[in-house]
């Protein structure tokens, strides 16, 4: 009976046809067309009940082996069910689904239905049906009592809703009623009230004291099944010969409900508030929605839905507020019951009669839609409006690209034609039912009890993160894949980062950044403020010198300049120093560029300071490399000696080395400290560099040295430089070769070249690595560029490389608008503050928007022209 299932494109479709019942779709034509309801259990998702002259629970049992996902178009399963007994359909193929039939409650004649969202007396199969003679009954799948409680109106007409109270503390009822005059048409039932029994079975425990006889009737009970579900049951005996098979509990009729509301009026539609437990939104028969508050008797809130009866109420699970209704006019709305005045959203379905909506339990904003006498199911994605409504005209938005899906006009609603997803099916669709868990999968009936299984896959999104790594959504899930290497990278996303980071005080304020920059080990983030904070503290000390000697100039100046900036607008030459060895330039720009370098000022007592610096880091070796070029080699030794003993004995000295991570084990220990002692033994047969180094008593040192570096592929890249230094003469070239082929931090580089070489190759050095910092987009390269528009040129990198807007909208806060205006810069200033009104951090966009400077005052314009002059024939300017 059941086909093999085929998994392919949404056109090759592969049908699994068994009849439902066959009394549900044998008889007369009338018949045929009543209309079935069907509802997944909230409870077990397994399960799904249909209903229409009876009651009936199904099991779907999926296969373990999952269809490939090389198509990603819509899949439907249909089973169309003839003869289906308690049973299990057999299967040939373990990768099929097969549906069981459960049980049958044939006590029931529905109009309508709803499954209980909450177990109670510890049954999950409890569902409230509504009847055409106004009864609305609780029912069950047991075979001792399938009907527990009646609720019985003051006068009989049919039940059009129903709905559960959504708390599960709250067991109550809210039916919906055709009008009658002088009665309520909304009645609210306490589904634990007590009621009188129609009927009782008092003989039926004294005859089962008395008697030993019993009668057991087992019916087909699959394992995962409960024991309230059609268990077995044992019948006592009356008599020696008779056994009462009435219910072993009458059911209870309960005809006193604890609240009434709607008189004279028609309710077509019910739903409780989620936000609000004590509050019922009804749909009425005569245009109007309203809300009702059980808690006092003020007049319910109430608007005019549409032009006809408001035959559906739904909330979105998603949003407490959001609310959907529906008319006989093919039109769906949406609310916002916090301002019930006019609708969000207006949905053109394109039908004549819209029949059923509801919203995806897993998806937010998405609104399934059928009508009558339809074989469509729509879906409607009420978010996607809302952010193409939001967006910029004229920018490339989403809704310039299809201006037919959604339109606005103005501040009126927002208004959708276009639906996202259309499922077709060959039947006419007479009811539908989300599945409660997966986020693709809805069950639809026909009216001919044909029942389908579709899986409604949206277009998979695709995004490139800010490393080249990939990640695509399939519903709920994110597949993150990697670009580079088949390991795992447990990488947080750059959006979490920048809210932990403005969660701890990541702001404008440099000096709490400079610390902050320390816990956030990135390297580019630590090198940036460190920067900012150096340049300022250099900026500062000129600017007070300046003020000292002349009166301040009133042209903003840029606090924040970088080496390129300075050597670009250095008015003087520089000098030349031949004391030494080789030549040494010296200007007020490069005494800057070498503070910026972090190599002082050109006196023994600052690069004392610095020296110790290193060594106090345990960084001897770049120690012994600042006193080598600047032509202090007895300090050099100095240095390589005491990084030897700390490295044999730390204790022994104050400094804490702090070598690289693979010398923590003592062979790496071993071989740093032979480095070091080598390096000190060669400078140590270094003539005194105050004489000339290109006579020929020093050409075997200089051979000596080059052999050795040549021997040690690890040598240190400081020491490698200094004997590189060393061992070069006094020409240009030479030096400019070191910087450009050294290994050394780019601070370091600057300061050598600063030093050494002229104004033209040092400039030409500073532009070769402002072009690469730039390309390279390391922060590090500030130091070259500053927070100039060359400086918002390598920002722009490092943003295209991860993503961070924040780090670089902080920065150009101290210069964009105060000194020069920048589109980028305004565009990562606004994309950061909507990141902060996301993360909900109101007090840093605030603190953001206040310490933002003021742009300079501009000189004064003419106002704009207010009146304008045109031809009425023509429509052109005068």
């Amino acid at each position: 009976v059941m086909g093999r299932p085929f998994y392919g494109t949404a056109s090759a479709v592969c049908w699994l046809r068994c009849l439902l019942v066959a009394d549900m779709i044998s008889g007369t034509s009338g018949q045929q067309q009543r209309r079935k309801y069907i509802e997944w259990s909230p409870h077990n998702h397994n399960h799904f009940a249909v209903g229409a002259s009876d009651l009936r629970l199904y099991e779907i049992n999926f296969p373990h082996r999952h269809p490939p996902r090389t198509s990603m178009g819509r899949h439907a399963r249909k089973f169309s069910i003839e003869d289906v007994t308690k049973d299990e359909i057999p299967s040939a193929d373990s990768s099929q689904k097969t549906i069981s039939l459960v049980s049958v409650n044939a006590e029931v004649q529905l109009r309508c239905m709803s499954w209980a969202p909450h177990k109670y007396r510890g049954d999950h199969n409890l569902i409230a049906v509504g009847t055409h003679t106004g009864k609305t009954v609780l029912t069950s799948f047991s075979s001792v009592n399938r009907i527990s409680k009646e609720f019985v109106p003051r006068h009989a007409r049919a039940v059009n809703c129903l709905a559960w109270h959504p708390a599960a503390d709250v067991p109550q009822l809210a039916v919906g009623l055709d009008k009658i005059r002088g009665d309520f048409s909304i009645l609210v039932w306490d589904v634990n009230a007590q009621g009188e029994a129609s009927n009782t079975q008092t003989q039926q425990s004294s005859a089962s004291s008395s008697s030993s006889i019993k009668f057991s009737t087992s019916i087909h009970k699959p394992a995962s099944y409960s024991m309230s579900l059609d268990s077995p049951h044992t019948i006592h005996p009356t008599s020696d010969n008779s056994f009462n098979i009435s219910p072993l509990e009458a059911a209870e009729t309960v005809s006193t409900p604890v609240a009434e509301l709607a008189n004279s009026e028609t309710t077509l539609s019910l739903a409780w508030l989620p936000g609000s437990p004590s509050c019922l939104a009804a749909g009425m028969g005569v245009k109007w929605l309203r809300i009702y508050d059980l808690r006092g008797a003020e007049a319910p809130r109430s608007v005019v839905a549409h032009n006809k009866a408001v035959n559906g109420v739904v909330f979105d699970f998603s949003d407490t507020h959001r609310l959907a209704t529906f008319s006989e006019d093919g039109v769906v709305k949406v609310w916002d019951i916090r301002k019930l005045v006019e609708s969000t959203h207006v949905i053109n379905t394109g039908s004549k009669a819209v029949q059923q909506i509801e919203w995806c339990p897993t998806r937010a904003g998405v609104l399934a839609t059928t009508a009558k006498d339809s074989n469509q199911v729509k879906l409607w994605n009420v978010k996607e409006a809302i952010v193409e409504a939001r967006s910029p005209r004229g920018e490339g938005s989403a809704r310039s690209k299809d201006s037919s899906s959604s339109t606005d006009t103005g501040s009126g609603p927002i208004t959708l034609t276009k639906p996202s997803k259309v499922h077709h099916s060959s039947d006419g669709i007479s009811s539908f039912s989300w599945h409660p868990a997966n986020e693709c999968r809805m069950l639809t009936v026909s009216y001919a009890g044909v029942v389908e299984v579709v899986s409604l896959n949206e277009s998979v999104p695709i995004s490139w993160s800010a490393e080249g790594d990939l990640a695509f959504a399939y519903g709920t899930h994110v597949l993150h894949g990697f670009a580079s290497g088949g390991n795992s990278r447990d990488l947080p996303d750059i959006s979490t980062v920048m809210q932990d980071r403005a969660e701890l005080g990541y702001s404008s304020v440099i000096e709490e950044n400079v610390s902050l920059s320390e816990q956030f080990q990135d390297e580019d983030v630590r090198a940036a403020w460190s920067w900012v904070s150096s340049i300022q503290s250099i900026v500062k000390r000129k600017q007070q010198v300046a003020a000292a000697a002349a009166a301040p100039s009133s042209e903003v100046q840029n606090d924040f300049p970088g080496i390129h900036l300075i050597m670009q607008e250095a008015g003087q030459a520089s000098e030349v120093d031949r004391s030494g060895m080789v030549l040494v330039f010296r200007s007020p720009a490069r005494n800057m560029c070498l503070q910026i370098c972090g190599w002082g000022l050109p006196s023994k007592q600052s690069l004392e300071g610095i020296i110790a610096k290193w060594e106090m880091q345990g960084e001897f070796e770049r120690a012994a490399a600042l006193a080598v070029f600047h032509l202090d080699i007895r300090r050099a030794i100095s240095s390589l000696n005491r990084g030897c003993a700390a490295l044999i004995d730390p204790s022994a000295s104050s400094p804490t080395p702090q070598p690289p991570s693979s010398s923590s084990h003592s062979s790496s220990n071993k071989s740093r400290e032979f480095q070091l002692r080598l390096t000190a033994m060669a400078l140590a047969g270094h003539p005194d560099m105050t004489s000339s180094i290109s006579g020929g008593s020093n050409l075997l040192w200089k051979d000596t040295c080059k052999v050795l570096a040549r021997q040690q592929p690890d040598l240190h890249p400081y020491i490698r430089a200094c004997f590189d230094f060393l061992c070069s003469s006094s020409d240009i070239r030479d030096l400019a070769q070191i910087a450009e082929s050294s290994s050394i931090p780019l601070s370091d580089k600057l300061g050598f070249v600063a030093r050494f070489l002229p104004d033209q190759e040092f400039f030409a050095f500073v532009e070769r690595s402002t072009l690469h910092a730039i390309d390279s987009g390391r922060l590090a390269g500030l130091a070259l560029t500053g927070l100039t528009p060359r400086g918002v040129d390598l920002l722009q990198r490092y943003v295209d490389r991860t993503g961070d807007v924040q780090t670089p909208s902080l920065l150009m806060l101290h210069v964009v608008p105060r000194v020069f205006k920048s589109d980028q810069v305004t565009r990562w200033m606004h994309m950061y503050r909507d990141l902060l009104d996301r993360f909900k951090l109101w007090h840093e966009r605030a603190l953001l928007d206040v310490r933002r400077p003021p742009a300079p005052a501009a000189a004064e314009l003419p106002p704009p022209a207010q009146v304008f002059a045109r031809c009425n024939f023509c429509n052109h300017s005068l």
